[in-house]
C-alpha cells in the first residue's frame, strides 16, 4: 500500500513538471505572435510562467540579442529536475523501500499469529 502511494505521488509529480513544460512552450510560442493580453488564456499563461521566468531573471542575464532565453533555461532546469527525481526514485524504489516493506511484513505477521507483547519495527 505504502509502495502504491508513493508511485502515485511520483507520478502526479512528474505530470506536473510534464505539464508545466508544455505551459512554457505554449508561453513562448505566443510571445512571438503578440497576443491580445485580455485574452483569459493569455492571461492564465502569463500568470503561471511570468513568477518563474522573472526567478531566472534575476540570476542569469536571458535576453541575448532582442531573444529571451529563460523558457529554454526553464526547460532545461525542469528536464534536470525530472531525471534527477527519477534517479532519486528509482534508488529508493530498489534500496529503502523493500525494507520498508520487510518490516511491514513482519509486523504483519507478528499481528496474524497473535503475538502483540511485543512488536519490533525497529529492524
Amino acid at each position: 500500500m505504502i509502495d502504491s502511494l508513493i508511485l502515485a505521488l511520483g507520478s502526479v509529480f512528474l505530470t506536473i513538471l510534464s505539464l508545466y513544460k508544455w505551459v512554457i512552450i505554449v508561453s513562448a510560442l505566443l510571445s512571438w505572435v503578440q497576443p491580445d493580453p485580455y485574452n483569459p488564456i493569455v492571461q492564465v499563461l502569463y500568470r503561471l510562467t511570468e513568477p518563474a521566468y522573472s526567478f531566472v531573471r534575476r540570476f542569469i542575464p536571458t535576453v541575448i540579442g532582442g531573444i529571451d532565453l529563460s523558457p529554454i533555461i526553464l526547460i532545461f532546469g525542469l528536464q534536470f529536475a525530472e531525471i534527477f527525481f527519477l534517479a532519486k526514485s528509482g534508488k529508493f524504489l530498489r534500496v529503502a523501500l523493500p525494507s520498508l516493506l520487510d518490516k511491514w511484513r513482519a509486523l504483519d505477521r507478528q499481528l496474524s499469529t497473535g503475538v502483540t507483547s511485543r512488536i519490533d519495527i525497529k529492524g
